[in-house]
C-alpha cells in the first residue's frame, strides 16, 4: 500500500473504533454528564455567558466556555443526545491524526508517520476515556494544542513567518478550550525557541509583529473570561470565570494539598502505562537497548540530528515535571505528550526495522493484540442508567418538573434530560410534579425512585 493509502485505512480504523457504542456507552460523572448539562441549559436558556447546572448557575466548570459553546451548537444540530455529546471529540480527533500525519510526513516520510498514528489509535490516552469517546473538552484541547505546536515547531524549523501565526491562534483555541492547562507545555516549548533562538533573530521583525499580536490576543482573552460567570457566586470571593479559573483550577492545583485527589509522586509512570499501554515498555526498553546496541555517542548524534525527537524530549519534561508537582491530577492528563512519545517509539522501531527486519511481526502482533481488545472492550460499553431511565419514560414526558436532592449523580440528571430535553429539574425542597430520591426501589441500579 501507498502512506496514503494506508493513512486513509487508518483513519477508517480509528473512526470505527470511536464510533463503536458512541452512542450507547456509559456517560461519566463529573465532567462529561456535567458538561453536557451545561451545554443543554446554555441553549435552552440563550444565556452563553453563564454556565447552568439544572436551575442553578454553576461554580463547579472553571474551563473557558469554547467546548460548551460548540456542544451547545452539536445539540441544536443533531438533537439532544449521547452522540451529539460526543460528535465534536470524534471529529476533533479525526483532525488530530490528520495533522499529526501531515506534520510527521513533512519532516520525515509517510511511513513513519503511519507508524506513529498506528501507535495512537491502539492507546487509551487517546481514544478511551475522557479523550476521543467522551464529550468532554479534553479532544479538542489536544487538537488545538498540538496544532500550535506542530506550527512553533515548523516555524523554528523552516523560518516561515505565517506559521507563527497558525501557532499563536491554535494556543489560543487551545487556552479557551481547556484553559490554564496549556501552561503544562510553555515550559519545554520555550526551551525548545532558546535552542533555535537564532532563527527568531534572523526573523526579528515577524516575530515582533506576532509578539504584538499575541499581547492583544492575550487581552482578548482576557476580556472573553472577565465577562463570563458575572451572575455565578464563586468560591473565596471570586467574581468571575477568569478569577476562579487561575485561582481554584491553576494556583491551588500546586498550593493546597487537599485539592481533589492529591499528591502522587509514582503518577506518571501509573498514567503512562494506563495511556500509552505496553508501548511505554517498549519505549522503555529502546531507550535502553538503544545506546548499548550503537553505543552512547552514537545514540546521542542519532537524537541529537532530529530535531522533532529534541522538541518531543523536551515537552515530555515540561509535562511530566509539572504534573508530578501537581497536587491534582488524573490518568487523562498526560495525553498532550502521547503523540510525542509516539514519535520517539516509531523513530525506534525504524531503527530497529532497519537492523533486524523480521521484528515487523512481533510488532505488528502486539499492534492486532491491542486493537483486538479495544474493539472487545467498547463493544461490549454499555450505559446501566439507559434503562432505568426508559423505565420511566412515560412520567418523564407527561410531567413538567422533577425535584432531585443535591448528591443525586450526574449521569443520571444527564439521562432525565436525555428522556425529556424540556424537563425542568430543580433542586432542594421546592415544589414538583415528580419528585426523585433515594430508597428501596423496584428498579436496583442506583437506588433512586420517582415518585
Amino acid at each position: 500500500m501507498t502512506s496514503k493509502a494506508l493513512f486513509l485505512l487508518l483513519i477508517l480504523i480509528a473512526s470505527i473504533f470511536c464510533a463503536i457504542n458512541i452512542g450507547s456507552a456509559e456517560v461519566h460523572a463529573w465532567d462529561e454528564a456535567r458538561r453536557g448539562i451545561n451545554a443543554l441549559r446554555m441553549l435552552q436558556t440563550a444565556d452563553w455567558w453563564n454556565y447552568r447546572f439544572l436551575d442553578q448557575t454553576d461554580s463547579f466548570n472553571t474551563k473557558p466556555p469554547l467546548f460548551t459553546w460548540v456542544l451547545a451548537l452539536s445539540f441544536k444540530w443533531f438533537g439532544v443526545n449521547i452522540w451529539s455529546l460526543r460528535l465534536p471529540s470524534l471529529f476533533a480527533m479525526l483532525a488530530y491524526l490528520t495533522y499529526l500525519w501531515l506534520w510527521i510526513r513533512n519532516w520525515q516520510n509517510g511511513q513513519l508517520a503511519n507508524t506513529v498514528l498506528g501507535i495512537l489509535i491502539s492507546v487509551n490516552g487517546i481514544i478511551g476515556f475522557h479523550v476521543a469517546r467522551a464529550g468532554d473538552t479534553d479532544m479538542l484541547f489536544l487538537l488545538f494544542l498540538t496544532i500550535g505546536l506542530g506550527e512553533l515547531f515548523r516555524y523554528l524549523n523552516e523560518a516561515k513567518a505565517i506559521r507563527l501565526y497558525y501557532a499563536l491562534g491554535a494556543i489560543l483555541l487551545a487556552f479557551l478550550t481547556k484553559g490554564v492547562a496549556i501552561a503544562l507545555i510553555i515550559p519545554g516549548a520555550m526551551a525548545y525557541v532558546w535552542r533555535r533562538r537564532a532563527v527568531c533573530q534572523q526573523k526579528f521583525r515577524p516575530v515582533l509583529l506576532v509578539l504584538g499580536t499575541a499581547i492583544a490576543a492575550g487581552f482578548l482573552a482576557y476580556l472573553l473570561c472577565s465577562q463570563f460567570g458575572l451572575a455565578t457566586d464563586y468560591a473565596n470571593g471570586q467574581k468571575n470565570l477568569w478569577q476562579a479559573m487561575f485561582l481554584t483550577d491553576g494556583v491551588e492545583r500546586f498550593s493546597n494539598s487537599e485539592f481533589e485527589s492529591g499528591y502522587h509522586w509514582d503518577f506518571l509512570l501509573v498514567a503512562l502505562d494506563l495511556g500509552f499501554g505496553p508501548w511505554i515498555y517498549l519505549l522503555y526498553a529502546a531507550l535502553i537497548l538503544l545506546p548499548i546496541t550503537i553505543g552512547w555517542k552514537a545514540f546521542y548524534r542519532w537524537v541529537k540530528k532530529d530535531e522533532l525527537l529534541v522538541f518531543s524530549f523536551l515537552l515530555f519534561c515540561s509535562v511530566g515535571f509539572l504534573l508530578t508537582m501537581s497536587q491534582n491530577k488524573h490518568q487523562w492528563y498526560p495525553a498532550p505528550v502521547y503523540p510525542f512519545l509516539a514519535y520517539a517509539l516509531a523513530r525506534a522501531i525504524h531503527f530497529l526495522f532497519e537492523w533486524k527486519r523480521f521484528l515487523v511481526y512481533p510488532i505488528l502482533l502486539i499492534w492486532l493484540v491491542l486493537i483486538g481488545f479495544k474493539v472487545r472492550h467498547h463493544y461490549h460499553d454499555q450505559d446501566a442508567i439507559r434503562p432505568l431511565t426508559k423505565s420511566w419514560e412515560d412520567e418523564l414526558l407527561n410531567n413538567a418538573s422533577v425535584a432531585v436532592p443535591n448528591n443525586v449523580p450526574q449521569q443520571l440528571l444527564f439521562h432525565l434530560y436525555l428522556r425529556n430535553p424540556r424537563l425542568q429539574i430543580v433542586t432542594g425542597e421546592a415544589s414538583a410534579d415528580l419528585w426523585l430520591q433515594k430508597g428501596d426501589c423496584q428498579d436496583k441500579i442506583l437506588g433512586y425512585c420517582l415518585e
